[in-house]
C-alpha cells in the first residue's frame, strides 16, 4: 500500500514538473516560428530588393544608349554642317535648317509665332537707286521677330550673306547688261511674312555725263517719284507693254528733289519710262500694281 501511494506521489509529482515546464516549451517554440518566418520573409524581401535593383540597371543602360545615339548624330551632323552656331541662317540645306532651328530655340531665339517680323534698312539706304555699269553698291538689312529668311534675286547674281541678325546684300553692276532690275527680301515667323522689294537700274555704258535717276517705289500704286541728280526741263514719256504711250509731259527737274507722278490712272502691268534731257535718254522698267 505504501509503495502504491509512493509510486503516485511520483508520477503526480512528475506530471506537475510538465506542466510547469509547458510555457516555457511553448515560448521557446513559438520563438523558433517566428524566426523562421523572418527568414524567410528577409529572403523574400533581398529577392524583391534584386529585382528593383535589375530594373533600375536596365533602365540606365538604355538611357546610356540613348545618349550615345544623340551624341552620334550630333557628331554627324557637325561633321556634315560645321558645329559652330553664329545666328539664324548660319546652316545649309534640310538637314541644316534643323540645327539651325534647334540652336536658336537652345539660345533662346525663336520668337513666339504671333510676332510680326521687320526688315530694317540702314539709315540713309533707299530700296530704289540707279548704278554705272562698273559701280558695286552694298545694301545692310537687319531682321527682327523671323525665324527665317530668303532674297529672291530673278538674275543670281547679288551677293548674300548674313551675321546675326545683319544681312548685306552685294550688288556689281558689271555683272549685268544696262536695264532695270528687282529684287525681294523676305523675313519668315510661322505664317507672317516682312518683304523689303529692291529696285536698281544699271545705266548704259555710253552716258559719259553721269546723269542719272532714281524711279520708286518699284513696284508702285499710285505715285511713281523720280529723283534726278541734276537739274534742267525734261520730257518723260511711259509706255505699256502693247508700245502705246500713256503718258508724255514736261518737267523742270531740280537736283536730288524728287518729282511725283500720279500714276493711279494706269491699270496694272509693266510699263516703260523714259526721261529726256538734252539728248540723253534714261530709260527704266516698272510695275505698276
Amino acid at each position: 500500500m505504501f509503495q502504491f501511494k509512493k509510486e503516485i506521489k511520483e508520477q503526480v509529482s512528475q506530471t506537475e514538473e510538465k506542466l510547469n515546464l509547458h510555457p516555457v516549451i511553448h515560448v521557446s517554440e513559438s520563438l523558433l516560428d517566428y524566426q523562421k518566418k523572418l527568414s524567410q520573409t528577409e529572403v523574400r524581401s533581398l529577392d524583391e530588393l534584386q529585382e528593383i535593383q535589375n530594373a533600375f540597371q536596365a533602365v540606365l543602360e538604355e538611357n546610356e544608349q540613348l545618349k550615345e545615339k544623340l551624341f552620334s548624330t550630333a557628331r554627324d551632323i557637325d561633321s556634315y554642317q560645321g558645329p559652330i552656331y553664329n545666328g539664324r541662317g548660319t546652316y545649309a540645306g534640310k538637314i541644316g535648317k534643323l540645327v539651325d532651328a534647334g540652336a536658336a530655340l537652345d539660345s533662346g531665339e525663336v520668337p513666339p509665332v504671333s510676332d510680326q517680323p521687320t526688315i530694317t534698312p540702314a539709315v540713309g539706304q533707299s530700296d530704289t537707286f540707279s548704278l554705272a555699269e562698273n559701280a558695286v553698291k552694298t545694301l545692310t538689312y537687319t531682321l527682327a521677330h523671323y525665324t527665317d529668311w530668303s532674297l529672291n534675286d530673278p538674275t543670281g547674281k547679288i551677293a548674300q550673306s548674313i551675321d546675326g541678325n545683319v544681312v548685306t546684300l552685294t550688288i556689281d553692276a558689271s555683272q549685268y547688261a544696262a536695264g532695270s532690275y528687282t529684287a525681294e527680301l523676305l523675313a519668315v515667323n510661322g505664317t507672317k511674312t516682312a518683304k523689303r522689294t529692291i529696285a536698281y537700274t544699271v545705266s548704259e555704258g555710253d552716258n559719259p555725263t553721269g546723269i542719272s535717276m532714281d524711279f520708286y517705289p518699284n513696284p508702285c500704286t499710285d505715285v511713281l517719284n523720280i529723283l534726278p541728280n541734276y537739274s534742267g526741263e525734261s520730257t518723260i514719256r511711259i509706255r505699256n507693254s502693247m508700245g502705246t504711250e500713256v503718258m508724255n509731259i514736261t518737267l523742270g527737274l531740280i537736283n536730288e528733289e524728287p518729282v511725283k507722278l500720279d500714276v493711279s490712272g494706269l491699270a496694272s502691268g509693266t510699263y516703260l519710262v523714259q526721261v529726256t534731257y538734252n539728248g540723253i535718254q534714261i530709260t527704266r522698267t516698272i510695275v505698276k500694281r
